[in-house]
């Protein structure tokens, strides 16, 4: 009887499968999905803005939209437009920058579901243009005490979470220096001497999207500010942005990479111009389709080729702790015994005990935050840096607010995060500081309603706040006496009691805060009498590692010297799960994280680094 399919071995295969495909747009264009294509991750970022010229700052980044899980039901017609980077000032020219154009993405020809705003201009010192223009991320602030261009870059919803991304430009007080531009993951530099400010950081999709995109896989940074008086132009990440200028009428910064949304940088003084700002991007990625009728022969080739579709093992029942690295703490500023704030605490989500375990597909990559960095050694009027995010599947922990500066300028007060950084000290008849607010929105699945809680203000001149921790808010300065970090939360999903995300004390003049239960690094003082008899300025101590607690603030004083501020501690994350559940192709890495047996027949994986949890 003769084969009614003619021999082929096979059946008809319409599901993707295979290597991916990736569709890059620059200007305007359109395409349409492959049959079978279920998800696609889709990726748009704005025209980047450019830098001030003449002690200009650094321009704006582009905003980024990015999803990493757009579901598509059937056969779709995409149409995009990537924005243009802002035209740069040229030289010599004083002007300041120009704002990016929108980048959108829309769906069969109706309503933009994404737009990714263009980047914010720099100020510059010609003209009385100081102040750094709104965009997706801001611009910086050019000489002459102007304030840092706002992020307008909208927080989009979606299946893979907070789908927008921007931050503002750096400020600037007198006497001559120029600030950073706003990048996609954090805030421009803000400058109150003669330096240049560094732009912010870009956002890294590599893993997601590979390295053949953008800057190496990085998008939308943010511009660096010119050189001034100081020897030094301000920098940008990776990401598309450019370096500040040099000095003199016939020096113009380089333009910022086109189809990466970064900002250029500012001008350098004496008439130095700026390029221009990098163009935007769509970027989309969607599975390759295997269609017709697969002959035995070509299943094995596709096997052997490894583009066979591959069934990924799940794993149900893992309860979490993830805690993100705390902020690191300020620096007071001189005249007077003016303090630093303290670092606030990592933020902190779990499911352990009793809120709604994970379930979970195929390898997922385990992102520890970094410990935010304190005001270094010999700093005044210096804030600290936010601690980095933790992330594991779904639940993202942010990481804590740093801690604000002592004295003049526009870093007072303490930064939001996680747990908010607490406020420094201000000059005498300036007036009170504010605490960083904790982030506190409605997690589902999570026990404790928040991540942590607001750092506490200043009251005077020779006091600081304090970071806020996981359970508490920072505690209150008094006069000569800084505030106590807020205290952190215990939990046993290791097995026994242990507290993370405490915050940092705030400095003071005679007593320096405590930093709060749950790894809080304690601020630095004044000694009693001046050096060399009473000594120098106690440094803040840091927050503990793997606890994700605040750093503490540093004193100032002309008679003391400076200590360092403390470093926040890094952060955490721990897996707990039936043994019965793990698949005996359960492993992480690298080799610094483990592997544990925990009571009541669980097992336990701990991460201290960043790594891979792989079934």
């Amino acid at each position: 009887m003769a084969n009614s399919n003619g021999g082929i071995v096979g059946v008809t295969n319409n599901t993707s499968f295979g290597k991916n495909t990736v569709n890059t747009i620059t200007s305007t264009g359109s395409f349409t999905t492959q049959p079978g294509t279920r998800t696609m991750r889709t990726l748009v970022v704005g025209g980047g803005g450019s830098g001030g010229g003449d002690y200009g700052g650094g321009g704006g980044a582009g905003g980024v939209v990015y999803n990493s899980d757009y579901p598509i039901i059937e056969v779709s017609s995409f149409s995009a437009s990537a924005g243009a980077g802002g035209a740069g000032t040229g030289s010599p020219s004083p002007g300041r920058g120009a704002v990016g154009t929108d980048s959108t993405f829309s769906i069969c020809g109706g309503a933009v579901i994404y737009t990714a705003k263009g980047g914010g201009y720099a100020g510059s010192a010609g003209g009385g243009m100081p102040p750094g223009g709104p965009g997706g991320s801001g611009g910086g602030a050019g000489e002459g005490c102007g304030a840092g261009g706002t992020a307008t870059q909208p927080t989009q919803a979606g299946a893979s979470g907070t789908l927008g991304f921007g931050f503002a430009g750096g400020a600037h007080s007198p006497p001559s220096g120029t600030a950073g531009g706003g990048g996609a993951t954090s805030v421009g530099e803000t400058i109150s001497g003669v330096d240049s400010g560094d732009g912010g950081t870009g956002k890294d999709l590599s893993a997601d999207l590979g390295t053949g995109v953008g800057d190496s896989g990085w998008f939308a940074s943010g511009g660096g500010g010119g050189q001034t008086t100081a020897p030094t132009t301000g920098t940008a990440s990776c990401g598309g942005g450019t370096a500040g200028g040099a000095p003199g009428s016939g020096n113009v910064s380089a333009n910022a990479a086109a189809n990466t949304g970064g900002g250029s940088g500012g001008g350098g003084c004496g008439h130095g111009g700026s390029g221009n700002g990098g163009s935007g991007v769509i970027v989309v990625k969607e599975p390759n389709i295997a269609s017709g009728v697969w002959s035995l022969q070509s299943q094995m080739e596709a096997k052997k080729a490894g583009t066979w579709p591959q069934f990924l093992a799940s794993m149900s029942g893992i309860d979490y702790l993830v805690i993100a690295g705390g902020g690191g703490g300020g620096s007071g500023g001189a005249p007077g015994s003016i303090g630093g704030g303290g670092g606030g605490g990592g933020g902190l989500r779990t499911s352990f005990p009793g809120g709604t375990s994970l379930s979970i597909v195929g390898p997922q990559v385990v992102t520890i935050g970094g410990a935010g960095a304190g005001a270094p050694v010999g700093s005044r009027s210096t804030k600290g840096s936010n601690g980095g995010d933790s992330i594991f599947a779904t639940k993202t922990s942010a990481g804590g607010g740093f801690g604000g500066a002592g004295g003049p300028g526009p870093q007072n007060n303490g930064g939001p995060g996680g747990s908010g950084g607490g406020g420094g000290a201000l000059t005498p008849g300036c007036g009170a500081s504010s605490g960083g607010t904790g982030n506190v929105p409605p997690i589902s699945g999570d026990v404790n309603p928040v991540q942590g809680f607001a750092g506490s203000g200043s009251v005077g001149p020779d006091a600081a706040g304090a970071g806020g921790g996981a359970s508490a808010v920072g505690g209150t300065a008094s006069f000569n006496c800084g505030g106590d970090g807020g205290a952190g939360l215990g939990n046993s999903i290791s097995g026994g009691a242990v507290t993370y995300g405490g915050g940092g004390g705030g400095s003071g003049h005679t007593t320096g805060g405590t930093g709060g239960p749950g790894g809080g690094g304690a601020a630095g003082t004044a000694p009693v009498s001046p050096a060399p008899c009473g000594g120098a300025c106690a440094p803040g101590t840091p927050g503990t590692t793997n606890l994700g607690g605040g750093g503490g603030g540093s004193c100032n004083n002309p008679l003391y010297g400076t200590g360092n501020a403390g470093n926040g501690g890094s952060g955490v994350i721990l897996l707990r799960f039936p043994t019965a559940c793990a698949p005996a192709g359960l492993a992480i890495s690298p080799g610094a994280n483990s592997l544990a047996p925990a009571p009541c027949s669980t097992t336990i994986a701990t991460f201290t680094v960043s790594g891979e949890f792989v079934i």
